[in-house]
């Protein structure tokens, strides 16, 4: 059984790699801009909910997380 926490790291690179550049196209800038939101999440949830980057879990995610996250 997979960790969780790997899954979302997978997850993530698969974003950026497969889905943004090769069947999206994006552009570098918008590359930059995805990949800065997501350092914010991360610094979010490591310093507002005590969850280290090596622990986040696809299970983390949801609607109150996320728009506390906006909110922060």
């Amino acid at each position: 059984m997979k960790d969780r926490h790997i899954d979302f790291a997978s997850a993530l690179q698969s974003f950026f790699t497969d889905y943004m550049v090769r069947e999206r196209g994006s552009s570098s800038n918008t590359i930059r801009s995805y990949r800065d939101t997501f350092v914010l999440l991360i610094d979010y949830l490591d310093e507002v909910r005590h969850i280290p980057p090596d622990r986040i879990e696809l299970t983390h995610f949801d609607r109150d997380m996320l728009n506390a996250f906006l909110g922060w």
